[in-house]
């Protein structure tokens, strides 16, 4: 049997200038207000295990650091933005049962690219009658029906793929 082999190739992404200052961090603006804050939470559910959650209207919410009490249904009306910022000591965690983005969910911007790790878990089981009654779309989930920014640090392929499959003891490998 003739053997056919088939030329791939796969472009690294372009690596970002060592050299480029980030700029535009959404995470360092003015005006931001802060998840962990009381006074963010004036007047609304502070944010709690179990809670359902709506940001303030017209505002621009930061987390900074790890929410590890699973929270309800987290809402991001129109006119607001949640922005994940940087813990560079660590990863900052973030845990609730679904987002419902109607604004902005953010993480960095193409000039700042989030260098250390953001963890959102999504909680919840399915229910036993989800085909009669389906849940809506943020139930375990993230809908977005505004914008969705998440611009994180860029990695390079670490693999390849192999020609032909190689054998223990083989001595050359056919990319």
């Amino acid at each position: 049997a003739e053997e056919a082999n088939q030329v791939i190739v796969i472009p690294d992404p372009p690596a970002p200038p060592a050299s480029a200052p980030r700029t535009n961090c959404p995470h360092f603006a003015d005006g931001l207000l802060d998840w962990h804050e009381s006074a963010t939470w004036e007047g609304l559910s502070s944010p709690g295990a179990g809670i359902d959650v709506i940001l303030p209207e017209n505002s621009k919410v930061v987390v900074r650091s790890s929410v590890l009490d699973i929270q309800g249904k987290i809402t991001v009306p129109l006119s607001s933005e949640l922005i994940f910022g940087e813990k560079t000591n660590g990863k900052i965690e973030f845990h609730a049962n679904g987002f419902e983005v109607n604004g902005a969910l953010v993480a960095g911007s193409e000039t700042c690219l989030i260098e250390h790790p953001i963890e959102i878990t999504l909680h919840g089981t399915r229910p036993t009658d989800v085909v009669t009654n389906p849940p809506d779309n943020s139930y375990k989930g993230i809908n977005v029906g505004g914008n969705l920014q998440l611009h994180g640090k860029q990695y390079h392929r670490t693999w390849t793929r192999l020609a032909k499959t190689v054998n223990a003891g083989d001595s050359v490998l056919m990319l």
